[in-house]
């Protein structure tokens, strides 16, 4: 694409993140009261938490694009945002909440993966906890309550687009500094950043296009690039000074992040089929996991923990 067709791609998303795929903060209207139940009561911040990590261990595991995981957690915030009674539910029980995460996800890789999961493995992930009709409910409910908006840009768009932008300019300028830049590098650097965002409940409100060009920010800071990128994000209304909030908070998470990367994920059995790919039962939860790695997990977890 030319500079035209992705000035005009990113004008196009920013007018759909001001409008259709906004999200606020549904924690701050939330009363958190004590429970005989482990599985009632309103969700916190933690069990977004949680869930954004366990979205991470299945897609790591499948080997599908963590990218998805910002998407169904969109899915998930937004569809908490509407005013649906089946979302009031979700956001005052924890046992719904695992499930509508779950769904989310089952929903993001139908749409934007190229193998689609089989329901009943999230039945066998949850321990048995939700039916097949359970999530198939439950994915009517999101969709219906986002109004079938289920296309937004996210920040890894954002963030590729706009550095794409600030890769064209430099290379017009045709130094043999701006020449040696590995925006290969960059890219990764921001989009590891990205992806640690996403579990935060702090950002969630964020633009995507704050989130990328913070992203960026934070890993051409040192690369004599800042006027590039303050010239494409002023094409787009962004003010780098307003999003240095946002900066600085990818580079505390990014500090204290122990995400685990892909390499070090344990990789598909080479026997599995790359077209019928399955979660197997080594990703389900014991009494005893300290891992936590089963969404059931979540739901048990105590309230006053």
């Amino acid at each position: 694409m030319n500079q035209d067709q992705v000035q005009d791609r990113l004008s196009v998303m920013r007018a759909q993140e001001d409008s259709t795929y906004w999200c606020s903060d549904y924690f701050r209207d939330l009363q958190q009261v004590e429970s005989n139940s482990d599985d009632s009561g309103p969700i916190d911040h933690v069990c977004r938490s949680k869930m954004t990590q366990w979205c991470y261990s299945v897609i790591d595991f499948i080997q599908f694009r963590r990218e998805t995981v910002g998407i169904a957690m969109s899915y998930l915030d937004r569809f908490l945002c509407t005013d649906a009674p089946r979302a009031r539910q979700v956001r005052n029980c924890r046992k719904l909440y695992q499930l509508a995460s779950m769904t989310a996800l089952f929903m993001a890789i139908k749409i934007n993966e190229p193998v689609m999961i089989d329901l009943n493995i999230l039945t066998d992930l949850s321990k048995g906890l939700y039916t097949f009709a359970d999530f198939t409910k439950m994915e009517n409910d999101i969709l219906f309550a986002l109004n079938w908006h289920v296309n937004g840009p996210t920040p890894q768009e954002f963030m590729v687009h706009i550095l794409t932008l600030v890769q064209q300019q430099e290379t017009k300028a045709d130094t043999s500094y701006s020449l040696n830049i590995d925006f290969k590098n960059i890219l990764e650097q921001a989009t590891y950043q990205i992806e640690v965002a996403i579990g935060e409940h702090d950002l969630m409100t964020q633009k995507p296009s704050n989130v990328a060009t913070a992203s960026i920010w934070n890993c051409i800071e040192h690369q004599g690039l800042i006027s590039s990128l303050n010239q494409v994000a002023s094409s787009l209304g962004i003010i780098l000074e307003d999003i240095s909030s946002t900066r600085e908070r990818l580079i505390e998470l990014k500090q204290r992040s122990k995400m685990e990367t892909r390499t070090s994920m344990r990789s598909i059995p080479e026997t599995q089929s790359k077209t019928s790919k399955t979660v197997t039962s080594s990703m389900q939860c014991t009494t005893d996991d300290s891992k936590h790695c089963s969404p059931i997990c979540v739901s048990k977890r105590s309230l006053t923990g």
